[in-house]
């Protein structure tokens, strides 16, 4: 045996000879040979014990040329051209040949002489009509894996031109393939009595814009009425049929099959066949026993997939027993799966996607739609508020008791996703259900039904325009506490414009295991259950003698009293205009005890986002995110008992305070205190005195494990930290970002800033009144003073009045933020420092910096940027 790999063409040739003298070789596999010549491969005619062969990617034109290969080769695989063979091929059968045909020039003897012999044919590109041609002189006989593809010139696989009347078998073929093939009509150019397919598995028909069915009728044409498959096409064995792309097909099946004609089927995908407008009568529905997959996409003119039972009168109709998963997409016309009186049941069906078919309106159609137009005078307006009963997806004519996964979009036709009147267990098993796009759905399912989907996991209904709520109104009165979707962990809500609430009742919604809770764009989301009729709070308007009304409407809280989710981890809340609160007072403090995110975005009528017993409750919460809130004052609600130390470690992982124009401190003590006598001291438009209430930080909040700090566009502050606060008050800070504060005068104090022992990264842009990054100094005396001992990166940019980094008498030392390159400010170039300490001394601590009249002749420091690294280091100019 010899095996030759030249897969990267490090071999070019084979010398002369070499093949020819290895007379005892039984085995030989050669691939990438397509730089052997002619002359190399006829060395193989000398080697007459040869009865193996591989040649993988041989040059197109050896088919042509003339070969005398052994007689005694019983296991080969030849490759010609851009043809390729599945390794499972190579294993699966002994005779494979896959060529890349691109002339129509007449095939040699030795490879028609393999064709006629080979279980394995793949053909492709134009000349795989001669290919055929070779094929049909043993009949097919021997072939169990044909496929031709993109060749234009074939029209039909068999020219018949015996007597008629015969039945055409292929008695072996188990793979058939066809694909791209532009100009095939039929399967035979004649009439015949029949085609035999005894052991065909898999049937393939991709991209045959033509095909019409087997054979053209008696008089040569194809009526509309001519199914692809009748009694005379028998293929008893067939699993897996795949059709795509052929549009002249106006019919599958004939009305006429037995029902056991399919009985073997397990998958059956349609796609693009633009003239179906059906899939298959009853009869034949009900043979397919073994089908598991059913899936039809892209059929323009499909109106149904089962035709009308004419069979009349009521009963139980199994159809498919062992079909686990059903998809319909891009169906435009499809109105309904099946017709009938009879209620269907498909008992194992697990899976179902059903997506862009808009006029869709019922999964079973029950006899002669049923309208109901007189209601619409009623409600006196275009829209119909009565469900009608046949556009309601499912109703009692459907059952799925095994249904896991349920998937809907596009369905614009349907009201109601489920009728009213189906029994509590109706869908028990379902563990996901998303629903999307649906324009006319107002409401997802009655609260018998959603009592019984005690399975559900997975919960999302996205961009339905009409929804007004997920859970029709409870008809029992009386408060208790009611348990719905025991199972679920995920709920997505999003864009649903007309959306009020999840549930109207008078009783506790309790949903205990859910963990993850997502309501994006619901505008007109009030709360999530609503307690009963909507308790409006009109008279208190005039008493703010404003437009806006500053007492909560009970309504208007997303969570009150009346709904409990013990394991809320996730929580996140976008472009939620109605509500004013997000959660009730009356909340027990343990109420989000394991929540760890909480988002909320775009709420522009929330002015607070929990009271303090909700937050002490808090105890996991590890992400707070607040962004785009117009109306926010303030995130925790007053205190209203005595001053205590509020723990709420790990409650606030503060990172982030971005576009807060009106924060002042993040702690309010109390009343405010204002210093409005000190503004006639400074006899000038800016108050110099700190008000104690505009520091960010204060003795009022610990934060003892903070390590980022992002604070942007917070106008309100004048100062970071007050000077109250203890040396190791950010001892963990690793990076702060200072960006747009435009009252900022100062950082913090030399005793905050000597506890900053982490901090890393310090980036100072864009505020407009700071004078100084330390504040002053108190204690006198020369000395070295190290500050921030990891930082690495300092940055200062358009800071216009400051004018110092810090005052003191101390020389001030930064231990590791040494030999930078230095980016300044004064519009010339860039300035090398040797050592950035002595830099800074010489800089920021010389007094001879002012004349003696005060004023100032060093430069104006409104950008500084130093860095580590002297890469990153530009040439900056002054703004």
């Amino acid at each position: 045996m010899l095996e030759l790999r030249n897969e990267y063409k490090r071999l070019e040739r084979i010398s002369a000879g070499v093949l020819s003298r290895l007379v005892q070789l039984e085995e030989l596999y050669m691939v990438g040979v397509e730089y052997c010549s002619y002359s190399t491969l006829r060395e193989l005619e000398s080697l007459p014990r040869l009865t193996s062969l591989t040649l993988r990617r041989c040059s197109g034109d050896v088919i042509y040329s003339h070969l005398s290969l052994s007689s005694k080769l019983v296991r080969y695989a030849l490759t010609v051209g851009g043809a390729v063979i599945m390794a499972s091929s190579m294993d699966d059968y002994d005779k494979v040949i896959s060529l890349e045909v691109t002339e129509t020039a007449q095939l040699d003897d030795w490879i028609c002489h393999l064709l006629k012999e080979s279980e394995y044919v793949d053909s492709t590109r134009d000349g795989s009509n001669n290919v055929l041609t070779k094929l049909q002189l043993n009949e097919f006989q021997n072939i169990k894996c044909l496929r031709l593809s993109y060749c234009k010139l074939v029209t039909h696989l068999l020219n018949i031109s015996r007597r008629m009347h015969e039945v055409i078998k292929f008695p072996n073929l188990y793979d058939l393939k066809l694909e791209s093939l532009k100009c095939l009509t039929h399967f035979c150019n004649t009439t015949v009595e029949g085609i035999e397919f005894p052991r065909l598995r898999k049937m393939l028909f991709h991209y045959l814009p033509e095909l019409q069915n087997f054979w053209p009728t008696a008089n040569n044409s194809i009526t509309h009425s001519s199914p692809l498959f009748d009694e005379k096409v028998c293929c008893p064995r067939l699993e897996e049929l795949n059709i795509n792309g052929a549009n002249s097909i106006s019919a599958l099946c004939s009305h006429q099959l037995p029902a056991a004609y399919f009985s073997k089927r397990e998958t059956l995908y349609v796609a693009n066949c633009g003239k179906l407008r059906n899939l298959m009568p009853p009869s034949v529905a009900r043979g397919l026993l073994n089908l598991r997959k059913l899936e039809i996409r892209d059929c323009l003119s499909m109106e149904e997939v089962i035709t009308k039972e004419k069979q009349q009168g009521e009963g139980i109709m199994t159809l498919f027993p062992l079909l686990e998963k059903l998809e319909l997409y891009t169906v435009p016309k499809l109105g309904h799966f099946f017709l009938t009186e009879c209620t269907l049941e498909i008992p194992f069906l697990k899976e179902v996607h059903i997506s862009d078919c808009p006029e869709m309106k019922t999964f079973v159609q029950q006899g002669i739609s049923v309208s109901t137009p007189s209601l619409e005078s009623v409600n006196n307006d275009d829209e119909v508020k009565v469900v009608d009963l046949n556009k309601v997806m499912f109703n009692s004519k459907v059952s799925c008791p095994n249904l896991e996964k349920l998937y809907i979009n596009g369905a614009n036709s349907i009201s109601a996703l489920w009728s009213h009147q189906l029994p509590t267990a109706y869908f028990s098993k379902l563990k996901t259900l998303e629903v999307e796009g649906c324009g006319k759905l107002r409401n997802l399912m009655s609260p018998s039904v959603a009592r019984g989907a005690r399975n559900l996991r997975i919960l999302e209904i996205k961009g339905c325009q009409s929804m007004e709520e997920v859970i029709t109104k409870e008809e029992q009165k009386g408060e208790r506490i009611m348990t719905l979707f025991p199972l679920l962990e995920h709920l997505t809500l999003r864009k649903l414009p007309k959306l009020g609430h999840f549930f109207l009742t008078e009783c506790t919604l309790e949903i205990p295991i859910l963990r993850h809770l997502l309501i994006k764009y619901c505008p007109e989301m009030k709360t999530f259950v609503q307690q009963g009729i909507s308790v409006s709070t009109p008279s208190l308007a005039s008493v703010n003698n404003d437009d806006e009304v500053k007492v909560v409407d009970l309504n208007k809280a997303m969570f009150n009293s009346k709904v409990c989710c013990p394991s809320l981890e996730e929580l996140l809340i976008w472009g939620t205009n109605s509500i004013s609160a997000l959660y009730s007072q009356q909340f027990p403090t343990a109420y989000f005890s394991k929540l760890e995110r909480l988002e909320v975005k775009n709420c522009g009528k929330l002015r607070n986002l929990m009271s303090p017993s909700v937050a002490r409750g808090a105890l996991n919460l590890r992400i707070l995110n607040i962004i785009d809130c117009e109306s926010m004052k303030e995130v925790i609600t007053e205190e209203e008992q005595g001053e205590e130390i509020m723990t709420n470690e790990p409650l606030f992982p503060l990172k982030c305070i971005f576009h807060c124009p009106e924060m002042k401190p993040f702690v309010q003590q109390g009343i405010s205190v204002s210093t409005p006598s000190f503004e006639s001291l400074n006899n000038d438009d800016e108050v110099k005195v700190d008000d104690l209430n505009k520091a960010m930080f204060n003795s009022k909040v610990s934060c003892p494990n903070l390590e980022y700090l992002y604070i942007y566009d917070a106008n309100s502050i004048s100062a970071l930290c007050s000077h109250q606060l203890s040396t190791a008050y950010f001892s963990k800070l690793e990076t702060l970002y200072i960006l747009n504060c435009g009252k900022l005068r100062n950082l913090m104090s030399p005793s905050v800033a000597r506890g900053a022992r982490n901090l890393r990264i310090l980036d100072i842009k864009d505020c407009d009144s700071m004078e100084e990054v330390i504040t002053k100094e108190e204690q006198k005396g020369e000395g070295i003073m190290t500050l921030f001992p990891l930082l690495k990166h300092l940055t200062l940019q358009r800071l216009p009045k400051l004018g110092h980094f810090f005052l003191t008498e101390c020389t001030l030392e930064i231990p590791i933020l040494s030999t930078p390159s230095l980016e300044i400010v004064n519009n010339d170039d860039e300035v090398k420092v040797d050592d950035l300490n002595k830099w800074t001394q010489q800089r920021f601590n010389s007094k001879e910096q002012s004349t003696g009249d005060g004023n100032e002749v060093g430069p104006s420091y409104d950008k500084l940027v130093m860095s580590m690294n002297p890469k990153l280091a530009r040439k900056v100019k002054s703004i």
